[in-house]
């Protein structure tokens, strides 16, 4: 049976930060340690406004798509972004990511928003760039850090 992706509610947001910051020791992108409190702050807005989603596996949290509003510097044009899209490990080779991604799309859409997704992470990139072609999206850049 699939797992529903449902919007995550307040009571999910600390299980949901525990899941994001094991998987945050395991990505490559050199930040300095975060803010916890900025991290639930966070997810707690995006939740109140209907742009968290999260699906479980065994009672939970297995994977999340947290989305934001967002404009370029130059346009006046809002559109929604990914803060934080993710899938543990164990269920990867499951449907969840495709899932998730297409209830961000949805989302979108219901909103009537372009949706921008990014590699932010240098882990796989080849992978997930052909992931996000094959779901229809068009690669317009990349990410690049300097410190």
């Amino acid at each position: 049976m699939a797992e529903d992706i449902r919007r995550a509610t307040l009571n999910d947001i600390y299980p949901q930060y525990k899941l994001l910051r094991e998987a945050k020791k395991g990505f490559a992108y050199p930040t300095k340690e975060h803010n916890p409190e900025k991290a639930i702050d966070q997810l707690s807005i995006c939740a109140s406004q209907d742009l968290n989603f999260i699906v479980k596996k065994d009672q939970q949290i297995a994977g999340c798509m947290v989305l934001c509003y967002d404009q370029l510097w130059f346009s006046d044009e809002t559109f929604l972004v990914d803060l934080a899209y993710y899938v543990d490990d164990k269920y990867r080779k499951s449907s969840l990511a495709v899932r998730l991604l297409d209830t961000a799309k949805k989302r979108a859409r219901e909103l009537g928003l372009p949706l921008h997704m990014s590699v932010t992470y240098g882990t796989d990139v080849e992978r997930k760039e052909k992931f996000f072609i094959r779901q229809g999206f068009e690669k317009i850049g990349g990410n690049y850090l300097l410190r």
